[in-house]
């Protein structure tokens, strides 16, 4: 078996007005990837601290952020789900620009390949039973509130 790819990962704890930004997609049930917070890869040549700042507005549609800290960097092993080894840096980001408690999103991915649209609702078959509604919103929570 080949070794496990290692890859560089930035993940936002975005707060507004102690607030907690988190998401769910709307091309997987919330069983399988559960409730989501912005994050991805970062790219050759580029800073932790750029790529967090890249990733939020690709994830969010919003612009206006500032790095409040960094929370620390982990190492994560994401098998099986892929074989892959994430070194992952964990930023609080703030956002600095009026928001809705839940509005419709898409993940941009900056220009690089097509938008992943977050706007429309999966059929009702792959919706997680008992919960109704639209999964596919960017949703400002208060931090440690039950997800109901």
């Amino acid at each position: 078996m080949s070794a496990k790819v290692h890859t560089s990962k930035v993940l936002c704890y975005i707060v507004r007005e102690g607030q907690l930004l988190v998401f769910r997609h709307a091309d997987y049930d919330l069983e399988r990837v559960g409730i989501q917070i912005p994050a991805g890869s970062i790219r050759h040549g580029e800073s932790p601290e750029d790529a967090v700042l890249r990733e939020a507005r690709e994830e969010t549609g919003l612009s206006q952020f500032s790095i409040a800290r960094k929370l620390g960097e982990t190492i994560y092993d994401i098998t099986p789900y892929r074989y892959e080894i994430q070194h992952r840096h964990v930023f609080h980001l703030q956002v600095h620009e009026p928001t809705e408690r839940r509005w419709p999103s898409q993940e941009r991915h900056d220009g690089q390949q097509p938008p992943r649209a977050l706007l429309d609702p999966p059929p009702r078959s792959a919706r997680a039973p008992g919960r109704p509604g639209c999964p596919n919103r960017r949703d400002l929570r208060r931090v440690g509130q039950d997800q109901h």
